[in-house]
């Protein structure tokens, strides 16, 4: 997923993180609809690359 990639990308090079934008403001980031948004998230947590915890929001996870 090319959003996902992305994001993982400016994690790696410094320019977000550790907590990552919200799904919203990715989706308005990326001109995408916030279901696409979403799924780049889920992907990444798929991926080990991010947390997601209710309320606080999400997180990348380096190594």
């Amino acid at each position: 997923m090319q959003i996902a990639d992305d994001l993982w990308q400016r994690v790696a090079a410094g320019e977000l993180g550790p907590r990552l934008p919200s799904v919203r403001a990715i989706g308005s980031e990326y001109d995408v609809a916030h279901a696409t948004a979403a799924h780049a998230v889920q992907e990444l947590v798929r991926r080990g690359q991010a947390i997601t915890t209710p309320g606080r929001g999400t997180w990348a996870v380096r190594d």
